[in-house]
């Protein structure tokens, strides 16, 4: 494959999410079930992940053993801060609150997480699917807001 080919592609698939972000954006609103997740502190749901905010972002995280999403979780520190003063923020992954809570430690991770192992969520916001017969998880996140009816 040349340099030009590669360009090319390159190309069409800049140019494919261009018009996926457009498609994306122009999208009606959803309503969201009250999907359960499992903490450290147990059993929550999506709509207790809001806290006292109205907005809700949700990063989907493939989990400990994915060194990308580890290293991506690592910027959050940062940010994290900054966001909770205007949406709730959680991170989502198919680890166990335990396993998370120990790899949160270990890179001094201050951020609220959330366990998805059966993964309902992931696959109905889109990020888990198959490939070769295997259950894919991708990464990501995903953005709610809650109505004053409750409704997210």
């Amino acid at each position: 494959m040349s340099d030009d080919q590669i360009r090319a592609l390159e190309m069409r698939i800049y140019a494919m999410g261009q018009e996926l972000h457009q498609l994306r954006s122009q999208a009606e609103p959803r309503e969201v079930p009250d999907y359960p997740f499992q903490t450290l502190e147990g059993a929550t749901t999506l709509s207790a992940l809001f806290g006292n905010q109205d907005t809700l972002l949700v990063i989907h995280n493939m989990g400990q053993g994915c060194r990308y999403c580890t290293l991506w979780a690592d910027g959050f520190n940062g940010v994290w801060p900054h966001l909770a003063s205007r949406a709730a923020f959680v991170v989502i992954s198919p680890d166990d609150p335990e396993t998370q809570a120990e790899v949160a430690l270990s890179r001094k991770w201050a951020f609220p997480m959330a366990s998805d192992a059966e993964g309902d969520f992931t696959k109905a916001m889109g990020y888990l699917g198959e490939h070769q017969g295997q259950a894919m998880r991708l990464p990501g996140f995903s953005t709610f807001k809650r109505k004053a009816s409750g409704e997210i």
